[in-house]
């Protein structure tokens, strides 16, 4: 995101007021967000990107630009934080250790959402001036190449409210228009002044979805705080939030075609978190919640978003079991198999209240088995994975097919590229789906029409064509 944006002001490309924006580099994150603090208090629309330990050192001014409920946005690439080991991968780690600060907080699951929900995200805190966090998922989101539907300057224009910039930049410091502001507060004021903000907090979903159907007017794409997919009489809803939706819309689309009676809830607005908007959208037949969290907080009784959800039904009086799944740690994968695998183990006899899915734990056991064979991609889309080396030209020669299909012709493309943390001369994966319609499966192909391996040495090394189906096509650059 600041690579492109540093891109775009070098070439002198303007905004939709003509300006060239400034992009400032820091010496840390750290700076970057006491700078943001300090231009927004100046009155200039300002925004940054992040991810990971970057948004660790943002939060003590991210309290502060909360707190003195100024219009800002951050755009993160939700990634792991380092604990026993470092990891660059993608989870919800760092976004769920920033839900205290007063952002709102604000979830796209792909990239054409990513794309949507950063403008919704610019419109909602103009309107609301409680600062947003929008996320998505680093790497499985951040780094996938597809094809979007983009919103142009003329829709940009007709969307944003010119009253609501003037009234921020109303609100900057000024010697003329002397205010107080970040002073010490003491006992008898604090607690009172902290209450306050109350009623900006209680007005951001509606803002934010009337953001949506703005949105929706002006491009025909519709969102909602909370999306359902599935049966309208579920018994067993999932309840998941980021780029893992794709494969649980996939998983129960195929589970409702097979008489299955479940859904999944995608949650938009994680906070403020709207249990009215929550209980709407869960059907009133559902007997079993599993809450899926991508991130790990140990101690507590359950992960975060597992935690709202209970408490959420809790005060809605739905008498429902509720149980907590964890998965794709580090960009862990997360397959519409194991989404079947969830709802087969709390619909089983004797269920798991917590468990996890993806990986194998013969530490703690709480990992459920699944039947990794059970999800095959429709026929409709064509796959194709290609092996190479760092830098030898693979990764950008897909990518650049993946624009072509994408621009000249009416199909659907993606691609994304699996890498290994050294980078250039270690192995790349290239994963590429092409379809005539749009394209939501957010994991790894895993059985392919067409294979190509571009480093022959990789076929000693790597079971190379065991990801090709039978009757598939291989092409090996031999020497």
């Amino acid at each position: 995101m600041g690579e492109l944006a540093d891109a775009w002001s070098m070439e002198g490309r303007p905004n939709l007021w003509g300006v060239v924006p400034k992009v400032l580099e820091m010496q840390s994150e750290a700076g970057a967000a006491g700078t943001l603090h300090g231009s927004l208090q100046a009155g200039a629309l300002s925004t940054t990107f992040t991810s990971s330990q970057g948004l660790l050192l943002m939060l003590p001014n991210m309290f502060k630009i909360a707190g003195e409920l100024t219009a800002a946005v951050i755009h993160v690439a939700a990634r792991s934080i380092a604990t026993h080991a470092l990891s660059i991968f993608g989870d919800h780690s760092d976004v769920m250790a920033a839900r205290q600060t007063g952002f709102a907080m604000l979830a796209s699951a792909s990239v054409q959402e990513a794309h949507d929900f950063a403008l919704i995200a610019h419109l909602s805190t103009l309107e609301s001036r409680v600062p947003f966090l929008h996320f998505f998922d680093g790497f499985r989101t951040s780094h996938e190449v597809t094809k979007i539907e983009s919103v142009g300057d003329d829709s940009l224009r007709r969307l944003v409210d010119e009253e609501l910039i003037a009234a921020h930049r109303q609100r900057s410091l000024n010697p003329n228009r002397p205010v107080l502001r970040g002073s010490a507060q003491n006992p008898d004021v604090f607690f009172q002044a902290r209450e306050a903000a109350n009623p900006y907090y209680d007005l951001v979903p509606r803002i934010v979805a009337e953001a949506m159907d703005r949105l929706a007017s002006e491009t025909g794409r519709h969102y909602s705080l909370f999306e359902y997919h599935g049966a309208p009489d579920a018994e067993t809803v999932m309840v998941i939030m980021g780029s893992g939706a794709g494969a649980a819309i996939e998983a129960v689309e195929r589970l409702v075609s097979q008489g299955e009676k479940v859904g999944t809830v995608v949650v938009r607005l994680y906070r403020p978190f709207d249990v009215g908007a929550f209980l709407a959208t869960v059907p009133s037949s559902v007997r079993r919640v599993v809450v899926m969290d991508r991130t790990k907080e140990p101690g507590a009784v359950g992960d975060p978003l597992y935690l709202d959800v209970v408490t959420a039904l809790a005060e809605g009086g739905v008498a429902a079991d509720v149980y907590a799944g964890r998965y794709g740690l580090s960009s862990k994968e997360f397959t519409p198999s194991m989404v079947a695998g969830a709802f087969a183990e709390v619909s089983g006899s004797s269920p798991r209240r917590h468990f996890t899915v993806g990986i194998v734990d013969d530490v703690s056991k709480l990992s459920i088995d699944y039947d990794a064979g059970w999800w095959v991609e429709p026929d409709d889309v064509t796959r194709a994975v290609f092996y190479g080396l760092g830098s030898d030209g693979t990764v950008g020669a897909n990518k650049n097919s993946v624009k072509v299909i994408g621009e000249q012709t009416p199909l659907y493309a993606q691609g994304y590229f699996v890498y290994d943390s050294k980078k250039a001369g270690s192995r790349t994966i290239s994963h590429l789906r092409v379809s005539p319609r749009e394209i939501r499966s957010t994991y790894l192909i895993e059985s392919a029409d067409f294979v190509a391996v571009h480093q022959f040495d990789l076929l000693g090394t790597d079971n190379a064509l065991e990801i090709a189906r039978p009757s598939g096509r291989v092409l090996i650059n031999s020497p």
